[in-house]
């Protein structure tokens, strides 16, 4: 979906609340980082881990293997977005 999407994420950065899924753990980590390395791309700087209360980046994006993210651009939000 956020690739199909890709466009209009990075146009308009609206804010995302993303559960990950996979068959295996293996598969549910590959899938959080893919999706934590797409939305840096995008520009969304704000990507926190709901349950742990801490913010993913590329280097510990597997954290959200289990859980929910919830991402925003601050530069969109601090601009009333």
């Amino acid at each position: 979906m956020l690739e199909g999407a890709r466009a209009t994420l990075a146009a308009r950065h609206p804010r995302l609340f993303i559960e990950m899924h996979g068959d295996t753990m293996a598969a549910k980590r590959q899938n959080a980082q893919a999706v934590v390395e797409l939305l840096v791309g995008l520009g969304y700087d704000e990507i926190l881990h709901v349950e742990s209360g801490t913010m993913s980046t590329v280097t510990n994006a597997t954290i959200a293997a289990e859980g929910h993210l919830y991402c925003q651009r601050r530069a969109a939000h601090s601009a009333g977005r």
